[in-house]
């Protein structure tokens, strides 16, 4: 991130990609094993998830709009 709080193009969040990952590795850890006492709160997972995933994909299609380059094609070719 820069000064201002800004991404720079091209860069990609690393802290929000890590705990986005954390969330998929506790939902496919209920699904593996659903009768855990230790993933009575794997909702939270899928929460954590989605939300993330809107943020980062909102980020995209965001810096996209504000500088002119959005490509709807490029953007679902690499989804």
């Amino acid at each position: 991130m820069s000064i201002n709080g800004s991404v720079p193009s091209g860069r990609r969040m690393l802290p929000f990609d890590g705990m986005r990952g954390i969330a998929a590795v506790g939902v496919t850890a209920f699904h593996v094993n659903p009768a855990s006492p230790f993933l009575f709160w794997a909702w939270t997972f899928v929460d954590m998830f989605f939300v993330l995933s809107g943020f980062l994909i909102g980020t995209i299609l965001y810096r996209g709009i504000s500088e002119g380059t959005l490509s709807l094609k490029n953007f679902w070719i690499r989804r």
